[in-house]
């Protein structure tokens, strides 16, 4: 397929968009819902978890009938604070066939290669219809999605899907499992104290710095159990992440944060190994109250999603759409989608597929190659020609 300059140029504008994941995403939803509409789709916005921000579903074709597709993405990205970028990440660069932009791989190109194929499609002609599904606020772990989800159980599927492809970048390859994740703020409460008699205090660092030990060897006895040699790292983790505590060098700490992970294969139960962070924090409370009964080490969950676990009924449907991207069917990557949510909530076989590399995402002068924007665009294409037949 030769290259499609309209798939460059909405990608320009979808770059142009400064849809950072925590912000406001009006201008990018209002940026896809008139290109869709004038593609011949019938477009609902819905208000997102947070005041300012939206969710988006369209479809084309006919509605009623079983047997559609629906292509989920996330419109949001990550922020550039801190980065170092040789072009303005917000205005869509080309060099040497890369399109550099923030978002052009994660996960913007694939939303521009959908779009770029429906332009071209010929809604009448399509016997199942094809959904469309943009959340918002993915990047804080799929905190946007709910309200999506809602209205496509209630109302916005009167008919059973054949599936749903999750556009991440995954090179093409269709992916049918990734591990969940739960994120987790501790937070550790002691007593303060002058420094010079320490013994009258509970240094909360301290405290935390055992409780860090303590989760690590965790980590490590989650390493010895389930393990799934599809995924780079086979077993489930535990990640450790931003502690601040104290506020001066001469007061005992009474109080410290830490940020934590924990990631797991599918089939692995994540309330079960949240379950066991929780148990070696509340031993440490208790060890603490000890000599301090004021002393607190609280959990509290802040986002996650459920691993995408592979779907034997779900076979068929993933070779169907390994058979249109070329590139083969099966295996895991180790980043999180929307994929579990999608499967957990729809109730029908779902993959990851998209053009480009995740080794991209996130990264200064992130970019997206216009060959891999192209093949999206004829994968997309693909997946549209087989709703008419």
């Amino acid at each position: 397929m030769a290259p499609d300059r309209g798939a460059v140029a909405l990608l320009a504008r979808l770059v142009a968009c400064r849809s950072i994941a925590g912000g406001g995403n009006g201008e990018l939803i209002a940026e896809v819902a008139h290109v869709l509409e004038g593609a011949g789709a019938v477009v609902h916005v819905l208000d997102g978890t947070r005041s300012g921000v939206s969710v988006l579903h369209a479809v084309l074709g006919p509605a009623d009938a079983a047997g559609g597709l629906l292509l989920a993405a996330h419109g949001d990205v990550v922020d550039v604070a801190g980065q170092r970028w040789t072009s303005d990440p917000f205005s869509l660069c080309e060099s040497d066939g890369r399109l550099h932009g923030r978002g052009a791989t994660d996960m913007k190109g694939f939303l521009a290669a959908a779009l770029a194929a429906v332009r071209a499609s010929d809604p009448s002609a399509l016997r199942a219809p094809l959904h469309l599904a943009l959340s918002h606020d993915e990047e804080l772990g799929c905190a946007g999605i709910g309200p999506l989800l809602d209205a496509l159980g209630d109302n916005l599927l009167p008919a059973p899907l054949a599936g749903v492809v999750v556009g991440e970048p995954t090179a093409l390859r269709v992916v049918d499992r990734h591990k969940g994740k739960a994120a987790l703020d501790i937070t550790v409460r002691g007593r303060a104290a002058h420094s010079a008699t320490p013994a009258a205090g509970v240094n909360a660092v301290v405290a935390t710095a055992q409780l860090v030990g303590q989760l690590e060897a965790l980590g490590s006895e989650l390493a010895g159990e389930a393990t799934d040699a599809a995924f780079s790292v086979p077993h489930a983790t535990i990640g450790i992440g931003p502690i601040a505590g104290g506020v001066a060098v001469n007061i005992v700490p009474d109080t410290c944060t830490l940020k934590v992970e924990t990631r797991v294969l599918p089939g692995q139960p994540l309330d079960g190994i949240v379950g066991r962070i929780e148990a070696v924090a509340a031993a440490l409370e208790t060890e603490l109250q000890a000599r301090a009964p004021e002393a607190v080490v609280a959990v509290r969950q802040v986002a996650g999603y459920p691993a995408l676990a592979p779907d034997p009924a779900g076979a068929a449907f993933a070779a169907h759409v390994g058979t249109v991207a070329g590139r083969g069917s099966g295996g895991a990557v180790d980043f999180g989608t929307e994929a579990g949510l999608y499967q957990q909530r729809l109730g029908v076989p779902v993959v990851v597929c998209g053009p480009g590399s995740m080794a991209q995402g996130h990264t200064p002068d992130e970019y997206l190659t216009v060959a891999e924007l192209t093949a999206g665009e004829a994968f997309v294409a693909g997946l549209i020609a087989r709703l008419r037949g």
